[in-house]
């Protein structure tokens, strides 16, 4: 696998506030490889958005090792 695209976001319902991340990698070709979807807890919509990045960074890593 030569290149992979990342697709995050982070969104919190209040600021702070009950939050969630969601990710999507895909392959090359445009296949999707990888879907991320969860709860965090309670946090902002910025922190929300940085840990859907570093969860979606982490997943990218166990893909290619």
């Amino acid at each position: 696998m030569k290149n992979l695209t990342i697709y995050t976001d982070g969104a919190c319902r209040g600021n702070p506030g009950p939050a969630a991340i969601g990710a999507i990698l895909q392959d090359e070709t445009g296949a999707t490889i990888a879907e991320i979807s969860r709860s965090i807890g309670r946090s902002t919509n910025n922190r929300a958005e940085y840990n859907a990045l570093i969860v979606a960074l982490d997943e990218a890593l166990n893909l290619v090792a």
